[in-house]
């Protein structure tokens, strides 16, 4: 009989039961919502936990904290040696060293998420740190109720322990959610440090080039299902529970494209309509056909460039070797204070791009801090580059005839500057060439090294090589108007 406990006008009954088991600290609350607004009662129940630290689990916990604490300091203090050393680069080339500037952005993200993490770690704290007072409190109050004295009373005190033990629970589950979206944010920002390495940047790498292709996809998708989704509450809103709303009947659509047919099933023992037959096979073409194939054409699409721009890389291997020569190299800069792989970059990379040859002694002069620059730390750094990537190399072609042209161009410059250095002359011929052509080298009167290299920046070998040859014939007819015909047998 429920006569006594609930009126003839109730629409939603809730029973709450508590649980307690000491060996375990936990108190259990049981919840079961009924709604008797129809004929036919609704019912649902929850069941929720409020966990309380006492013992070796406190002093465990405790420990891990710490150990977080310590991981985010070491995480903020690599964030600003990172913006120190972008700072120092900048100020000492007046240049952002290659991927500076994505660097930085990385950095105020991790900054960011080392202080939400802070915070939750603040706020679990403060509350783990007394879960155990709480559950005792109310665990006890509930327990010494009194039942056959004031049932008023009675009443009140189970309502307010009950209601403090939900707000317990409900606080735990904010911090739980909050504690969800700070672990996605770094299941984030891990996939995005495998972009490090090519190898390991298949997810990262593929999104980026199918992004902008995604964004216009997305443009016409959501507009589209949400269009079908209104169609569904508005002719079916009524007869079906799963289209009572545009927002139920969206995502009702959403189950059905993930896992068609779903719900909507046209054939079977249940006869529909001929109207919902054609709307459900009208939205299966569009939306799985359709859409779901142009979703996965676009991945596909993207995935392949991101196989052909690692198949034209030429300085990666694979993760393992590459993580190994970064870790040997980090070693060798700590021993013989060589400069980092940044700077390196940063002091080669303008002149390979300009088709500028590199002089080796004045790379080593310019990137080596002076306590460096000693015979035995200068030996030990050319003896691990070699200095192969020093040559100015084409755009694309054979590597080998690349590298015998450039061989060439410099073995030219360096026979025309000494014929030149020694005659001493400088013909009118030589300085009108010069004037005329940007991509000359320019000499002195005195026979002073040029400021730059010819540049040979045609796109093939083939072509590189004919312009040489015609630089070859110029040089030799202003050298043969300059230098007396006595000296044309040296020259030769």
């Amino acid at each position: 009989d429920t006569s006594s406990f609930i009126m003839e006008r109730s629409h939603k009954v809730r029973l709450s039961t508590v649980f307690h088991a000491p060996e375990y600290g936990l108190t259990t609350l049981m919840t079961v919502d009924a709604d008797v607004s129809f004929a036919k009662v609704d019912a649902s129940f929850k069941v929720n936990h409020f966990y309380g630290l006492l013992g070796d689990e406190w002093s465990i916990y405790i420990v891990v904290q710490i150990l977080m604490i310590v991981i985010l300091f070491c995480t903020l203090l690599d964030s600003i040696l990172g913006i120190y050393h972008a700072r120092r680069h900048y100020k000492r080339f007046r240049v952002m060293a290659p991927g500076d500037k994505r660097h930085l952005i990385y950095t105020a993200g991790d900054i960011f998420l080392a202080l939400c993490i802070g915070q939750l770690l603040g706020v679990q704290l403060a509350v783990k740190s007394k879960s155990a007072d709480d559950q005792y409190e109310i665990v006890e109050a509930i327990a010494g109720i009194e039942w056959g004295s004031d049932a008023t009373r009675n009443q009140q005190i189970t309502l307010e322990r009950v209601n403090e033990l939900q707000g317990h629970i409900d606080t735990q589950s904010q911090i739980d959610v909050y504690a969800m979206v700070v672990m996605m944010l770094l299941l984030l920002r891990v996939l995005i440090a495998t972009h490090a390495h090519p190898r390991i940047a298949l997810l990262v790498e593929t999104f980026a080039y199918a992004a902008d292709d995604l964004f216009h996809f997305m443009l016409v998708f959501f507009p589209t299902m949400c269009f079908f989704g209104l169609v569904a509450t508005w002719r079916w809103g009524q007869e079906k529970r799963s289209m009572d709303s545009v927002l139920q009947a969206t995502a009702t659509l959403w189950d059905d494209l993930l896992d068609p047919p779903g719900s909507n099933q046209i054939g079977g023992e249940q006869q529909e309509d001929a109207d919902y037959a054609l709307f459900v096979l009208f939205y299966f073409i569009i939306m799985l056909f359709f859409m779901v194939n142009f979703v996965l054409a676009i991945i596909v699409n993207s995935y392949s460039k991101v196989v052909e721009a690692n198949e034209r890389c030429e300085v990666e291997m694979n993760f393992v070797i590459d993580t190994m020569y970064a870790a040997k190299y980090f070693a060798l800069r700590l021993w013989y204070g060589w400069p980092a792989p940044a700077e390196v970059h940063a002091h080669v990379a303008p002149r390979k791009l300009a088709g500028d040859a590199v002089d080796v002694e004045e790379h080593l002069a310019g990137i080596f801090p002076a306590r460096a620059q000693n015979p035995k730390s200068l030996e030990a750094y050319r003896a691990h580059y070699g200095f192969d990537f020093l040559r100015t190399d084409f755009q694309s072609g054979n590597s080998e005839t690349s590298n015998s042209i450039h061989d060439g161009q410099v073995r030219v410059e360096n026979l025309v500057r000494a014929v030149l250095k020694k005659t001493g002359m400088l013909t009118t011929a030589l300085q009108q060439q010069e004037a005329d052509d940007d991509d000359e080298f320019a000499l002195s009167a005195t026979g002073s090294p040029p400021r730059r290299s010819p540049r040979l920046s045609s796109k093939t070998p083939d072509v590189a090589l004919t312009r040489l040859e015609n630089k070859i014939e110029q040089l030799m007819t202003l050298m043969m108007k300059a230098i007396p015909e006595a000296e044309l047998e040296l020259v030769s």
